[in-house]
């Protein structure tokens, strides 16, 4: 463990006690927000993101903060607390994990930092925090700004994070770089998880390039969820293009004279991240280069840019010939097709509601975001593998905790079987015969009435085939009747 007090506050348990856990998510409330010029003046001197962008990650810092703090009841959780002793069961009861070793990406160091601390508090636990090598100013800033507020025996920043020990030491992974060596650890994809957009023809193609457009470019285009290829129908490409160039265009409007802050030095970590060299040497035509970005098209469909995860305000747009196109496409360079068999982190589906409902359903991906792309996305690390994602909320307490269930009281089915089970053998048989010989309720479905796509192919081949056929078959014997009544007559 970090220190002996660290370890110390996790055997007794203090961190656990309501009373402490509401009073500490009250003193981090207030080190963000008492703090939240200096907060935001370091993150752009130490990462080169606009003003703007400083500011909304501190308020989704914040939101996450004062969300846990609002939902926590001192008052319920005592009552929970003394469920059995009043003889109810408690069989829902969470537990905190004792202590929660934290490895944060540099993308986001603030909310990345804060979202996890501040549920790993509200779930009761210790949090020890691996300081942030690529951003060590803003790391230790925020590490003294932390420590100022919170109880320095249950919260402790260290350089390097120790070999967790197995049991009490829940490992959260952000960078997805330390493998994941037993069931105590909650881990994100990889870096290299992608991400995709699929634009309909059904869509509202300018509203779509809008969203597209702010979550390829928004802190430098270095969020996990921009989307590193753009999949546009063959037939709405122009049209998309157009619209993307416009967004853009208002972006760079935007900001002129007001968010632009970074330096040279800056502007490396939060740039437009591939050359037009690079763009055209990987077969890419360029359409547009701005302060704020590149938009480019791929043809060749055999391009690594096809491959790769993205970096940098850099839209890359690939047409498909339809929505399987696509589909196919997503699965195949991304998904579970290729030889990589990654799932995709996220994808954009833009189009009629029909049209998404059917992509949704194919294109393997963790979340997937129908006609938006929540701007609460681009801030902070990539949702953790195996927990429903959310748009707003990276984590939740019960991810910090362990299930560990107190039933006391039992239900009246329970007792009457114990009962019964325990009584004489004709009571327990007689229960025992009618369970084996009861019967399902009746699904209750329809007769299929609705002519399947095999059947389709029948009707259609006995229409083309069959029909012309008996036609010719019935107008042939028509005049051979004919011929043949004249031929008596005559």
């Amino acid at each position: 463990m970090p220190s002996t007090s660290i370890e110390s506050a996790a055997v007794d348990g203090r961190a656990r006690t309501p009373r402490f856990i509401q009073r500490q998510l009250a003193n981090l409330h207030k080190a963000i927000t008492t703090n939240a010029k200096i907060i935001q003046d370091a993150i752009v001197a130490d990462t080169g993101a606009k003003l703007r962008e400083a500011q909304l990650e501190i308020h989704l810092s914040i939101s996450v903060v004062k969300e846990l703090y609002d939902n926590f009841s001192v008052e319920e959780a005592l009552s929970q607390e003394y469920r059995v002793a009043r003889g109810q069961d408690w069989c829902d009861r969470n537990d905190a994990v004792g202590t929660i070793y934290l490895r944060p990406q540099s993308h986001n160091l603030v909310y990345s930092i804060v979202s996890p601390l501040a549920n790993a508090i509200a779930a009761g636990n210790c949090v020890v925090i691996e300081s942030n090598k690529p951003h060590q100013a803003l790391s230790s800033k925020i590490a003294e700004i932390i420590l100022q507020h919170l109880d320095r025996d249950t919260i402790a920043f260290v350089k390097d994070l120790p070999e967790p020990p197995s049991k009490g030491v829940l490992l959260i992974d952000q960078t997805g770089e330390i493998p994941k060596m037993n069931a105590s650890s909650i881990h994100t994809p990889g870096s290299s998880a992608r991400v995709v957009a699929l634009v309909d023809r059904s869509s509202d193609i300018v509203s779509a390039a809008s969203s597209i457009v702010q979550a390829r470019t928004a802190f430098g285009g270095n969020s996990v969820y921009a989307p590193d290829i753009v999949l546009v129908n063959e037939f709405a490409m122009k049209e998309f293009v157009q619209a993307a160039k416009i967004a853009l265009s208002i972006s760079i409007e935007e900001t002129k004279g007001q968010d632009i802050t970074a330096s040279q030095a800056t502007c490396k970590i939060a740039g437009i991240g591939l050359t037009e060299k690079e763009l055209r040497g990987s077969g890419a035509n360029v359409v547009m280069r701005g302060d704020l970005g590149t938009i480019a098209i791929v043809e060749d469909r055999g391009s690594s840019l096809l491959q790769r995860k993205i970096y940098g305000a850099c839209l890359i747009l690939h047409s498909v010939r339809s929505l399987d196109d696509g589909i196919d496409l997503a699965n195949l360079q991304y998904g579970t097709v290729a030889p990589r068999n990654k799932t995709l982190l996220a994808c954009y589906h833009f189009g009629a509601p029909e049209a998404a409902k059917y992509t949704t359903q194919f294109i393997d991906s963790y979340a997937s975001f129908v006609n938006h792309a929540p701007i609460e996305l681009t801030v902070g690390p990539a949702a953790p593998i195996g927990f429903h994602p959310s748009a707003t909320h990276r984590y939740r307490p019960a991810m910090f905790s362990v299930p560990k269930a107190d039933c006391i009281a039992g239900d009246s089915a329970s007792r009457s079987l114990a009962s019964i089970f325990r009584a004489e053998a004709k009571a327990w048989s007689d229960v025992y015969e009618k369970q084996i010989t009861s019967s399902l309720a009746p699904t209750r479905q329809k007769a299929g009435k609705v002519v399947g796509f095999f059947d389709q192919g029948l009707i259609t081949g006995f229409v083309v085939f069959w029909v012309p056929v008996i036609a010719s078959a019935v107008v042939g014997s028509g005049y051979g009747i004919r011929a043949g009544i004249r031929m008596t007559r005559s």
